[in-house]
Parts: structure tokens; C-alpha cells; sequence
């Protein structure tokens, strides 16, 4: 029989039930100082004696001091709230809501004066003797901040987290010390997993956006810095149009949706490099439409896709043209025969291409790029056998990058099952 005083997974050692409080009950909710004295830019400086959290300096896995801003210590004198003590949660509650920082020994050690800006709250702990650090850490990083959005349906133009509404959420804690210990060290385990993976995956990024730097000529040059050996032409300046033989958007016509048939994806589909699918949600037409709109052509595989409206310079190549097809927010590039399809998937990913994309841009309600302007985009081309060492040397990278991504992926989602499992 379940007991619903206790989760359905834990450690075996302990049997006691759990009891359930309000956040107002466990923490102090304090928000800061919102009045004539809050900092302006002005009263911001490099150094100084108070640091004032800027909401970049507060991320999901904790502080980040990759940039600072301080007040002077006469400002510090006049604002009344919002000032930081060992032992503090640092939560975000405008913007993007529920990162969180914990203002430890350490923390104060090397920031000794912290003040918090108007888009956070302080959670101060009423009595630590109560409530182990860890076990609340985790409960916080866990599904509170999803399921406060939920009960009190908060949207998506301006977010935000309100004291009084966080102050009655409800959270179920075990009684025993001993218990709340284990389930935290046990959650921060896998953050630190998870925190050394996603720091992997940024650096192999980084990586690749210095290759792309290095392996394709400056503005104004005809060479890469950085070349395979026994390369040493001159690069061909030509526009993108030239080197297509086919240059289309997806379908602009309105289509009935069908429960079987086949996927009409748009540029939200292509992401990371991929066209992905979800095969739940995303909508499908008939075979009779589809016929329809390729009478005249048919994507191929080896296609590069890159996205034209709303998100603008995703990419993918098609590996599979069976049952898709695309609505007008994504092109299909069909490179020539002596344009390489992985090269120029990699040329796109460059950021001169990127830069000249954000030139032509159209604004309006959504961004939007026109074919005629996509066609003359200047491309630096070298030749076919240095694309396919260029094409080569990028795909084992995103290769790499893709598996990283997959394998932290995969721990967000053990992290989610656990709790699920061991909180009520």
C-alpha cells in the first residue's frame, strides 16, 4: 500500500513520515531595497567595498563573478534592505526565475559585503537547526520554482516571482537530520556532475568557435590563419547564389493537419545542428500535399537547411529526405558539385556569414530574411579537396559536441527522476 507521507523511492534506513510546511515557515523571504536610494548606473564602479548582484551573477548552478559591480560603502549606509548573511539562498525572481546561489563561509570569505539587485529574493533560514542547507539547496534547484508558475500562472512577457506567493508554497520535508543530509548530498553529487559536464560541453564549444576564427579567412584576406598541409591557394570569393543549384524556402500555402502523414517542420525544428522532431507535437499533413508542393522538386539528401525567419542561421543538412518537408521559415541549399554540403553547413556556422545574415535582415513583427538577398552573400571557397578536409575536421567536432550534449542531457533527466521519485 503507498504511503503518501513519504516518497516512493529513499534510503532504506530511514521509515519515519514526512512533514510538510510552508517556505514562510522554513525561511525569512526578504526582497531589497526598491526605493529612492537603489543604485543607478552612475553609482555603479569596477571595485568598491559592496558588491551588488548584478542577475548574471547568479546562475542555476550558483554565483558567477565573471563580471562585478560594486557600490561605495556611503551607498551601502543608505540602502535598508536586500544585504546578504552567511547562510543566505540567493533566489532569482524576475526574468529568468529560480537560478540559485548560496552564500556560504566560502562565499562571505571572499565577498564580505553582498547586496542583492531588484530582481532577486533572499531566502534566510529561520532555524538551521531545523533545516539541513543541502536538503533545502535541492529541493530549490528541484520542481518548486515549475510548480509555482503552474499554481499561480505566471507568464511568459514578464515573469516574475512574488514574495507573498513564494512565501505559501508548500514544501514536504523528512524529520530526521540525518535524512535531509543524505538526500542533499545525494542531489549535489549529481549537480557537480552535471556542473563538470555542462563546463566539458562549453569548453568544446569555445574550441570550435576559435577553429572557425582560424580556419576561415578574415574579412579582407584570401587565407586562413590556421591550414591543413599542402594547402596553400588562394581562397575564391564568390556569391552564395553562384554556388547553389538550388536556392528555395519550405511552403507557403495553409494546410490542413492530419493525425497520419507526413511532417511539415518549420525553423523551430532545427537546432544544434539538427533537424528535430517530436513526434507528439509536431504537425503532419497528407501525402496528397505533400505531392503537391514537391511537383516540381524534391529535397535530396545532402540539402543544408538554414532557418530564415523568427530564429535566423540554424542549420542542418538533411540525412534523411523521407517523410518531411518544411514551411517557409526554413531555405533548402543545394550546394554544386564542387561545393561541399558539410562545408558550407560549416561556412554558415561562421561568424562573417552570421553577420552578414543579421545585415539583411528584415524587421517586423518576425525577423525575416529574403531569398534574393540570401543568394548574394559573398563565400570564401577553397578548393574541393581542402572543403572536404575542412568539412571532415568540423563534423567530428560537432560530432563530439553532440554526444556531450546527449550524455548531459540524459543526466538532467536522471536528476528529474529522482525527484520525482524521492519528494512528495
Amino acid at each position: 500500500m503507498k504511503n503518501d507521507k513519504r516518497p516512493e523511492l529513499s534510503f532504506h534506513t530511514f521509515n519515519d513520515d514526512w512533514k510538510c510546511l510552508k517556505l514562510s515557515e522554513i525561511f525569512k523571504i526578504l526582497d531589497g531595497d526598491r526605493g529612492k536610494n537603489y543604485p543607478h548606473e552612475e553609482d555603479f564602479f569596477e571595485n568598491g567595498d559592496t558588491l551588488f548582484l548584478d542577475t548574471g551573477n547568479v546562475r542555476r548552478n550558483g554565483f558567477r563573478f565573471t563580471k562585478k559591480k560594486y557600490i561605495t560603502k556611503e551607498k551601502d549606509r543608505l540602502l535598508k534592505g536586500g544585504k546578504l548573511e552567511v547562510y543566505d539562498f540567493v533566489l532569482t525572481s524576475r526574468g529568468t526565475l529560480g537560478n540559485l546561489a548560496y552564500y556560504n563561509q566560502n562565499q562571505y570569505k571572499r565577498n564580505s559585503s553582498v547586496r542583492i539587485n531588484s530582481a532577486m529574493l533572499i531566502l534566510r533560514p529561520i532555524n538551521r537547526n531545523e533545516v539541513v542547507d543541502s536538503y533545502m539547496e535541492a529541493v530549490l534547484r528541484g520542481n518548486l520554482i515549475h510548480s509555482y508558475m503552474l499554481h499561480y500562472q505566471v507568464g511568459s512577457a514578464q515573469p516574475h516571482i512574488t514574495k507573498k506567493g513564494f512565501s505559501n508554497m508548500t514544501v514536504s520535508m523528512p524529520s530526521s537530520l540525518q535524512e535531509q543530509q543524505q538526500i542533499g548530498e545525494f542531489f549535489k553529487k549529481i549537480d557537480e556532475i552535471i556542473d563538470f559536464c555542462q563546463r566539458k560541453l562549453e569548453l568544446l564549444k569555445q574550441t570550435k568557435q576559435g577553429f572557425l576564427q582560424k580556419m576561415f579567412p578574415k574579412e579582407g584576406e584570401s587565407v586562413p590563419e590556421l591550414r591543413f598541409p599542402g594547402f596553400t591557394d588562394d581562397w575564391e570569393q564568390h556569391k552564395l547564389g553562384e554556388k547553389l543549384d538550388l536556392l528555395k524556402d519550405g511552403t507557403h500555402g495553409t494546410h490542413k493537419d492530419v493525425d497520419e502523414g507526413v511532417y511539415l517542420l518549420s525553423a523551430k525544428n532545427i537546432k544544434n545542428g539538427q533537424i528535430v522532431i517530436d513526434g507528439e507535437t509536431d504537425r503532419k499533413i497528407s501525402k496528397d500535399e505533400f505531392v503537391s508542393i514537391h511537383k516540381n522538386f524534391s529535397l535530396e539528401k545532402g540539402d543544408v537547411l538554414l532557418t530564415i525567419v523568427g530564429s535566423i542561421g540554424e542549420s542542418a543538412i538533411i540525412e534523411n529526405p523521407d517523410g518531411i518537408t518544411f514551411q517557409r521559415s526554413v531555405a533548402y541549399f543545394r550546394p554544386t558539385k564542387d561545393l561541399s554540403a558539410q562545408f558550407l553547413f560549416t561556412t554558415i556556422q561562421n561568424s562573417e556569414f552570421q553577420i552578414e545574415l543579421k545585415k539583411r535582415q528584415v524587421v517586423s513583427a518576425q525577423p525575416g530574411i529574403y531569398l534574393g538577398d540570401l543568394s548574394i552573400i559573398p563565400i570564401q571557397v577553397p578548393v574541393v579537396q581542402e572543403q572536404q578536409k575542412i568539412g571532415s575536421f568540423f563534423k567530428q567536432l560537432d560530432d563530439t559536441i553532440a554526444l556531450h550534449q546527449r550524455e548531459l542531457d540524459l543526466l538532467k533527466q536522471t536528476k528529474k527522476a529522482f525527484l520525482q521519485k524521492m519528494f512528495i
